[in-house]
C-alpha cells in the first residue's frame, strides 16, 4: 500500500488548484449522470435530489470508512425522491462494482508499468468475481438467482421481499445497461467522469504537491487503491495543513449541494442561466419513458413474481411477462382456476382486467380471445380492448365496471327470483342463439373419445397419483360422517360401451365452454343485463349439454364454494373438511334441474349430470398440482358426486 508524509501544503498555483476543483465538480456531475442511467428509466428523479445525494455520501466518505457514505447517499435519494431503497441500494452497487473495475484496470497497469508498486492478486481475483457476477446477472443465471434466493429465505415475507426486490433492481439495472442507447450514455459518462477525475488529482498534484514526488501517484493511490479503500479519506491527511487538500475535495460537492438547493431562486434571477443549465442536464438525467420495476401494486404480488424469478432456471418467460405488462400497475390478482392470469389494473386513470398467458397457455388465450371477437354480435360478451400478441405470450384487455358482478357475488346479494330471472334469460340465449344455429348429429367416435381421454384416461390418472394414495386405497371413505363408496369402485363399474349410451341424444354444436358463476357478469349497463368471460370453446366433444353441466358445476355443489376453501382434515379413511353451499345456491340449482327437465328431458339432465361428472374429473390434475389441502378436497368432491349420480341413475 502506498502511503504519503506531506509537507506543509502552499498552494503554488491558484488557478490550478481552481481547475481541480472545476475537473472534480465535472467529475461528479457526471457520476451522478451516470447513475441516473440506473434510476431515470424506472422513476422520474430529479437532479437536484442525484446531486444532493450524492454530495452527502461523498461528504460522509471523507470521515467514514468502509465508504458507508454511500448508505447515506441511498437514504438520501429515497427520503428526497421516494426512491425505493432497495433500488436505491442496488443502484450504488452496481454503480461502485463499475468503478472497482475501473480502479483495477488502472492499478494494473500502473503496476505492469513500474510507476506504481502495490500486490496484485487479490484485486485481480476481486476484479474477476465483479465481472463474474456482473455477467451471470446479465445472462439471469440461475445459479447468481438461487444465491440470491438463498440469502432471502430464511427471513419473514417482509424482510424477504425486500431483500428479493433489492436483488430485482440489481438484475435489472445490469440488463439496462446492455440496451445500445444505455450502453453508449454509459460508456460515454464512464470515460468523461475519470478523465475529469484524473485531471483534478494531476492538477492538485501540481498545484499542491509540487515538491513531493510521484505526487499524482500518491493522491490517486491515496482514494482508489483496493487497500485504502477501507479507510476514511481524514484517515488518509497528515497534518492540520490538510484541510486545503480537504476543502479541494469538499467545495466540488458544496457546490452540488448549493445548485440543488438554490435552482428555484436561480432561474428567477437569472432564466436565461438557468435554462442553459436545465437543457445541458435534461438529456442526462431523463428519460424519454418510465417502466416499473415490477407492475404489482400489491407485496404479495410482488413477493410471489420475485420467488418464481429468482427459483426458474429459465426466466425467458418471466421477462417476457414483466416487459408485456411494464404498462399497467396492476392493483390485485382475480384468475380463477385457470392456467391464465387475470389482473385488476390502472392503465394511466383506467381500471381494466388483463388476462395473459405465457408459452402453450398463450396459444389457447388465442383461441379465447378469436372465439369472443367471432361471437360478439351473437351472444352479451365482454367487449375487447386491445390484445397484445408475441412469441411466448399473449393478452387481451377487458374494461371494468363499478356496477358489473359475478354471478356468484350477484346471487348473495340480490336474492333468488333476481338471480334466477338473469339465469333462465342467460339459458335461453345461449341456447336459442348460440347452441341452436349451430346443432347437429354427435359423432359416436368423437364421443367414445371424449370419454376416453377426457373422462377415463383422467380417471386412471387420479387413482394413480402418489398425492392421493391413502385416500385411493380404502373401499369406502368416510367423508364429514358420511360414507361413501371409494372412487375405485366406480372406475370398475364403469366402462366406455354403457357411458357412450348415457350421451347418445348430446347434439354437437357451438358452445361457451365455461358457464360457470364466476364466468357470467351481470351489468345493468348492458342490454341484456348481463355478459360472458373466459369461454373455454376448444372442447374435444362440442356438446350444448356441457355449457349446463358447467352451471350446474356451480349451482349443484358449489364449486364457488370449494375452491375458497383451504383445510382439510385426513386421517385414515376418515376425510372432513368444509362443505359449504348456500340456500341461494341449492334454490337455484333445484330450478336449474327443473329447466333443463323441461327443455331435455330425464335423459337430457341425466347427461348434464355425467358431464358436471367428467368436468369434475378434468380438474383434477391441476388440483393435484396445488396444494395436498386442494387435492384432498377435490378428491373427496369427486367422490361424493360418483355417489350421488349412481345413487340415482343406479342403471
Amino acid at each position: 500500500m502506498v502511503t504519503t508524509c506531506c509537507p506543509s501544503i502552499v498552494i503554488s498555483s491558484p488557478p490550478l488548484f481552481v481547475g481541480a476543483i472545476a475537473c472534480l465538480f465535472i467529475g461528479h456531475v457526471l457520476k451522478a449522470a451516470r447513475w441516473g442511467l440506473f434510476i431515470v428509466p424506472f422513476q422520474a428523479v430529479r437532479k437536484a435530489y442525484l446531486f444532493r445525494s450524492l454530495a452527502i455520501g461523498y461528504a460522509m466518505n471523507v470521515v467514514l470508512p468502509f465508504r458507508l457514505g454511500e448508505l447515506l447517499r441511498a437514504v438520501s435519494l429515497h427520503r428526497l425522491s421516494g426512491l425505493p431503497l432497495s433500488h436505491a441500494l442496488s443502484t450504488i452497487v452496481l454503480d461502485r462494482m463499475c468503478d472497482l473495475l475501473v480502479v483495477i484496470l488502472v492499478t494494473a497497469l500502473l503496476v505492469w508499468h513500474g510507476a506504481l508498486h502495490a500486490p496484485l492478486a487479490v484485486p485481480l481475483a476481486i476484479g474477476a468475481a465483479t465481472l463474474l457476477i456482473l455477467g451471470m446477472a446479465t445472462a439471469n443465471h440461475w445459479l447468481l438467482k438461487r444465491a440470491c434466493f438463498a440469502i432471502a429465505a430464511p427471513f419473514n415475507h417482509h424482510v424477504r421481499r425486500w431483500l428479493l426486490m433489492t436483488c430485482w433492481s440489481f438484475f435489472t439495472a445490469v440488463r439496462m445497461l446492455t440496451k445500445r442507447r444505455l450502453a453508449g450514455l454509459f460508456v460515454l459518462y464512464t470515460l468523461g467522469m475519470w478523465i475529469a477525475y484524473v485531471a483534478a488529482f494531476l492538477l492538485i498534484s501540481k498545484a499542491l504537491f509540487a515538491n513531493e514526488p510521484n505526487s499524482f501517484l500518491h493522491r490517486l493511490a491515496d482514494h482508489y487503491l483496493i487497500g485504502n479503500l477501507t479507510r476514511s479519506t481524514l484517515s488518509l491527511s497528515a497534518g492540520q495543513n490538510e484541510w486545503i487538500y480537504l476543502a479541494f475535495l469538499l467545495t466540488p460537492l458544496v457546490l452540488i449541494m448549493l445548485y440543488g438547493l438554490v435552482q428555484s431562486r436561480l432561474y428567477r434571477a437569472i432564466p436565461f442561466f438557468h435554462d442553459s443549465i436545465t437543457r445541458t442536464f435534461h438529456g442526462m438525467f431523463s428519460a424519454t419513458e418510465h417502466a416499473r420495476l415490477l407492475p404489482f401494486l400489491d407485496h404479495a404480488d410482488q413477493l410471489l413474481y420475485l420467488e418464481t424469478f429468482f427459483n426458474s432456471v429459465d426466466s425467458r418467460a418471466v421477462l417476457t411477462m414483466l416487459e408485456q405488462n411494464r404498462d399497467i400497475a396492476v392493483v390485485r390478482n382475480v384468475s380463477g382456476g385457470s392456467n391464465a392470469t387475470t389482473m385488476l389494473a390502472l392503465h394511466g386513470d383506467r381500471l381494466l382486467y388483463r388476462k395473459y398467458a405465457l408459452g402453450a397457455e398463450a396459444a389457447r388465450l388465442r383461441v379465447q380471445y378469436a372465439w369472443l371477437s367471432a361471437h360478439a354480435g351473437t351472444l352479451s360478451l365482454t367487449p375487447l380492448l386491445a390484445a397484445k400478441d408475441v412469441p411466448g405470450y399473449f393478452s387481451y384487455d377487458m374494461p371494468h365496471s363499478s356496477d358489473a358482478y359475478d354471478l356468484f357475488t350477484y346471487i348473495h346479494s340480490h336474492g333468488v327470483d333476481h338471480s334466477w330471472t338473469h339465469v333462465r334469460n342467460l339459458l335461453e340465449a345461449v341456447s336459442s342463439r348460440l347452441h341452436a344455429p349451430t346443432r347437429t348429429v354427435a359423432d359416436p367416435e368423437l364421443v367414445r373419445r371424449y370419454l376416453r381421454e377426457k373422462y377415463l384416461a383422467n380417471l386412471r390418472l387420479v387413482l394413480a397419483a402418489p398425492r392421493l394414495s391413502a385416500l385411493v386405497a380404502p373401499e369406502t371413505l368416510l367423508i364429514n360422517q358420511v360414507r361413501y363408496r371409494n372412487l375405485a369402485h366406480f372406475a370398475r363399474a364403469y366402462d366406455e360401451a354403457a357411458l357412450a349410451a348415457v350421451l347418445s341424444g348430446d347434439k354437437s354444436c357451438t358452445v361457451h365452454g365455461d358457464l360457470t358463476a364466476e364466468n357470467i357478469i351481470i351489468d345493468p349497463n348492458t342490454s341484456d343485463g348481463y355478459y360472458l368471460i373466459d369461454p373455454n370453446p376448444d372442447n374435444l366433444f362440442q356438446s350444448e349439454m356441457i355449457d349446463f353441466a358447467k352451471l350446474r358445476q356451480s349451482l349443484n355443489f358449489g364449486y364457488e364454494f370449494l375452491i375458497r376453501e383451504s383445510t382439510c382434515r385426513v386421517q385414515g379413511e376418515t376425510v372432513i373438511f368444509r362443505h359449504t353451499i348456500s340456500q341461494a345456491y341449492q334454490e337455484l340449482g333445484g330450478r336449474l334441474d327443473a329447466f333443463l327437465r323441461e327443455r331435455f328431458g330425464p335423459a337430457g339432465l341425466r347427461s348434464v349430470c355425467f358431464h358436471e361428472l367428467v368436468h369434475f374429473t378434468r380438474m383434477m390434475p391441476y388440483k393435484i398440482r396445488q396444494t395436498e389441502s386442494s387435492a384432498h378436497i377435490f378428491y373427496a368432491a369427486l367422490v361424493i358426486l360418483h355417489n350421488r349420480y349412481h345413487d340415482q341413475y343406479r342403471d
